[in-house]
This record gives C-alpha cells, structure tokens and sequence, in this order.
C-alpha cells in the first residue's frame, strides 16, 4: 500500500440524474401507469411514469408529461423538465432554459431544482451570487436531499462561499452516506486521507473508498487504483475488515469476504 500526498477534494458536480420519483430500479410501474393518458394522469404519479417511460426509451412521452406538470405547476415535474433540458436529453441541451426551469422548479420548493441550479451558479452556467447557491443548497439539504447535502460538505470543506469548517463538512458527507450516497463515503476518504478536522489515517480512507467503489462511485474506484494493493499482509487486512463494517453500517454490499468476518461477507443489510 502506499501513502498518498494531499488529495484535491473532489468538485461539487456529480452526475446528472433524472430526479428520483421513488419508483423502483426494475421499471416496476405498471403499463397501465405508463398508458395513462395525459388529461387524466394525477400530477403525482407523473414522476414515476416519467421513470417508466425513460427506462423504456419513450422520451417524447416522457417529456410531454414533465412539460404538462410544469405548466400546472407540479414542482417535481418541473425539476423533471429542467433536467430534460440540463442534459439535452430529447430536446437540444440549453443550460439557460435548464437554469430558467429550475428556478421555477426551486420556487414551487422542488428540492432537485434547487440542487441542481445552485450547482449551475457555483459552476457559472446560471447567473446568481455564491450566497444564492448555499441558499439554495440548504433549502434541498432541508428536504433531505442527498446531492444537496454533498455539495454543501464541499463547500464547507474547501471554503467555497463560507469558512472552511471540517465540522460542518464531516457532519454534511456522513448524513449524505447515512443516505446511501455514495459520494459522501468518498468525501469522507478524502478528509482522512488530508488530515481535514480529523487525524490523517490513510488506512480510514482507504477503507471508505473500498465501500464507495462498491456504492459505484467512480473516484473513489480510482483512488482505489492509484493508492491502494491488497497483498493479502496484514495492514490490506485491516483495511479490508475495517471496509466491512463500514459496509455494514452504511448499507453496502462487498464482494469480498474477509476471514474472520462475523459472516461470510455482508449481505448489504
């Protein structure tokens, strides 16, 4: 294994994911959800249908949907609408009409839009003051939202808008990862790799890392390559098992087993 110099803390953007309507993974909505005509669906079974439908490849249907909700002013649909526009999916990518829609998404209390256009500010693709974004970060950090809580970790952590408070910025990427974020454990690798408000462990980051990797945050997979070699001696041991109750406790599976592991490798329970 090796140690590492100080790591870069890794930049507030993070994919852009449609908004998660709470639908599951498996495209479990049913065809009759999906066939609904648009006079007749109920505003808040349009995001699950909007899911549906993406997952199907049916983005016209998709997008009508997000820009009928908007229109009569669904706040979910709404941010559905700016991330169509955000992403360039079915229509041509316009970050100012994605940062217009988000507005009026963050206005209706859309905790999506609100993420997403405080992104868009602390970036520069949207107009707006840094004070504005954390604004808006909090209000989605309020609503439990979890990217929200990401940003505002690096924001706190690297000192963008606000002193640097390592506090803050621990508390924010431990709430993101109580969550099932998983790039709030790899935020949590990289303050203890840098030594930021805790002591420098580099085996305690290691350790997040593996947990992030398996979350399917890709940093994370490439800090892994780039620092860390099992070699099955007794300190790639110790961060292993260490890796398995962090698993545990935040809901990940590993595929890995680690000899003398109170089970056969964890189940993600």
């Amino acid at each position: 294994m090796m140690k590492a110099q100080w790591i870069k803390l890794s930049a507030v953007t993070l994919a852009i994911a449609a908004p998660l309507s709470g639908a599951s993974a498996d495209n479990s909505a049913s065809s009759e959800t999906v066939q609904t005509s648009l006079a007749e669906l109920d505003l808040a079974s349009g995001p699950m249908a909007i899911d549906a439908l993406l997952n199907s490849g049916d983005d016209a249907e998709a997008y009508d949907i997000a820009a009928r909700g908007a229109q009569a002013g669904a706040p979910e649909l709404t941010g559905y609408l700016g991330w169509f526009h955000d992403t360039g999916r079915h229509v041509t990518l316009d970050a100012s009409k994605a940062a217009e829609i988000y507005a009026a998404g963050a206005e209706l209390g859309d905790a999506y839009s609100q993420w997403r256009l405080g992104v868009m500010i602390d970036e520069g693709t949207a107009a707006g003051t840094m004070d504005q974004a954390l604004t808006l970060f909090r209000k989605a950090a309020g609503q439990k939202h979890v990217d929200a809580l990401v940003s505002l970790a690096v924001m706190h952590a690297s000192g963008r808008g606000v002193d640097v408070d390592y506090v803050a910025a621990m508390r924010y990427y431990q709430a993101a990862a109580l969550r099932g974020n998983a790039h709030g454990l790899q935020g949590i690798g990289i303050m203890h790799a840098n030594g930021e408000g805790v002591p420098a462990d580099f085996d305690e980051a290691m350790a997040h890392w593996i947990v992030a990797a398996a979350a399917g945050n890709e940093a994370a997979d490439a800090l892994l390559t780039t620092y860390f070699t099992p070699l099955g001696d007794e300190a790639s041991i110790k961060v292993l098992t260490r890796a398995d109750t962090l698993a545990r406790l935040y809901g990940v599976n590993l595929s890995f087993e680690v000899a003398g592991s109170a089970e056969a490798g964890n189940s993600g329970t």
